[in-house]
């Protein structure tokens, strides 16, 4: 997955921000993806492929367009489009 596929998912609804809830939801089995920033703490979970990615949280809100820094994204694995 590259930047693009990121911000597509935030736009169609299908990603999830920060590690407890990806963490509860990875457990679940609800998480195809997860990048980290590269600021983010370490996370492992074997059922779960993680990326660590060169821009920092800072960067990644940008990316993600939220006005508070992201150090982890969760692609899901099922989501409904929340665009109508």
């Amino acid at each position: 997955m590259t930047i693009e596929d990121i911000k597509k998912a935030v736009e169609d609804g299908k990603a999830v921000f920060g590690l407890k809830k990806i963490a509860k939801l990875a457990k679940k089995k609800s998480i195809s993806k997860i990048f980290l920033s590269s600021n983010a703490g370490d996370f492992k979970n074997d059922d779960v492929d993680t990326e660590k990615m060169e821009n920092n949280s800072s960067e990644f809100a940008i990316i993600c367009k939220k006005p508070f820094p992201v150090s982890a994204v969760g692609i899901l694995k099922n989501a409904k489009n929340k665009k109508i």
